[in-house]
């Protein structure tokens, strides 16, 4: 009976951590989009488009490789000193 009731128990919680991740309540790793909309925050509109289609024209590459490859580059200019 023991057994039963343990069995039944760790279903229950497998269940839910099951349920838990698939309805997106677990905290996901930031998007592209918005990792670049933080780093260049203080940054207009305007210059956040010229990074991107520079990184994008530069590195023959699309919208989300050269957002990262601006946040990348950031970064790495950031320890450079």
């Amino acid at each position: 009976m023991t057994i039963l009731i343990a069995a039944l128990a760790a279903a229950s919680v497998a269940s839910f951590i099951v349920a838990v991740f698939k309805s997106g309540r677990v905290n996901k790793a930031p998007s592209t989009n918005k990792r670049f909309r933080t780093v260049f925050a203080i940054t207009s509109e305007d210059r956040r488009e010229s990074l991107i289609a520079h990184y994008s024209q530069k590195y023959s590459c699309g919208r989300e490789e050269a957002m990262q490859r601006a946040i990348d580059h950031k970064a790495q200019d950031e320890r450079s000193w």
